[in-house]
């Protein structure tokens, strides 16, 4: 799913947290444990993740970096699924 297929099925913030935990709630049930995060250990995206993976049941494996710069080439190469 595209952000503007997202985009088009919420309306508030609210709305934007239950779709993006669904959806990534889905691919961890296709693709169990084969998910990443990359970020900050203990970062608020951090914390959020280990709240989605909580909510989903699923398991997101996650990447600790020292800060987004060195983080973001990873995510360019498809080391890491999502940046945190």
């Amino acid at each position: 799913m595209t952000l503007q297929q997202l985009a088009g099925k919420v309306k508030g913030t609210a709305s934007w947290t239950r779709v993006i935990t669904e959806n990534i709630g889905q691919i961890q049930i296709a693709q169990p444990g084969k998910v990443t995060v990359a970020g900050g250990p203990g970062s608020i995206s951090q914390i959020a993740f280990e709240r989605i993976n909580r909510m989903t049941g699923g398991h997101m494996t996650f990447i600790p970096y020292k800060d987004t710069n060195q983080a973001f080439p990873d995510l360019v190469l498809s080391v890491s699924d999502i940046l945190g």
